[in-house]
Formats: structure tokens, sequence, C-alpha cells
């Protein structure tokens, strides 16, 4: 999850972009960190249906779309696979019971 400024970046842009986006930024920057090149690291990015939300605290929606976005990003603090009681990270993939 990316936090914004509205202002600076407003979408994504072409996802057929390599360069001069939001969209090809982020990849790069994952495929840096990763020492991937551009075209390997698109495959391990994912982007959700409607993968932007826009709101600022006059929007009379403030509230709503707050709510909204934290339930999104609630999927990250999932209980089910997390290692909670363990000294360890839990990072790696999800594993259904």
């Amino acid at each position: 999850c990316l936090l914004l400024n509205g202002h600076a970046f407003h979408t994504l842009g072409s996802f057929k972009a390599r360069e001069g986006n939001l969209f090809s930024r982020i990849i790069t920057a994952w495929a840096s960190a990763l020492k991937l090149t551009f075209e390997d690291t698109l495959r391990l990015v994912h982007f959700p249906d409607r993968p932007t939300v826009m709101f600022g605290t006059s929007d009379n929606a403030y509230i709503t779309k707050l709510a909204g976005l934290i339930y999104r990003v609630s999927y990250f603090a999932k209980y089910d696979t997390k290692n909670i009681n363990k000294k360890v990270r839990s990072f790696g993939s999800s594993r259904y019971r």
C-alpha cells in the first residue's frame, strides 16, 4: 500500500509504459530492490482492480472513503496466516488450512 500526495500523483498512468508515470516508477523501484529486470518484475507486482483511492479531509465522503481504504488494506493484517506468537517475521505467501 502506497500513500501519496494526490496533487503530485493523480493516477498510475498507462500499464504499457516503461517510464514517465507512477506505474513504471513502482515497477522500477521493485526491480532495483530485487535486482531484476523491469520485465521480470512485472509479473511479481500486483495492482488490484480500482488500484487508487483519492480523497482529502475536505471531501464530503472523507469518513466513508477512509473506512473503505482501511478495509481494503486490512488484508495485510489477516490473522489466520500470521505467526503472531513466535519471534519470527511472517513474510512469504499465504497458506490455506
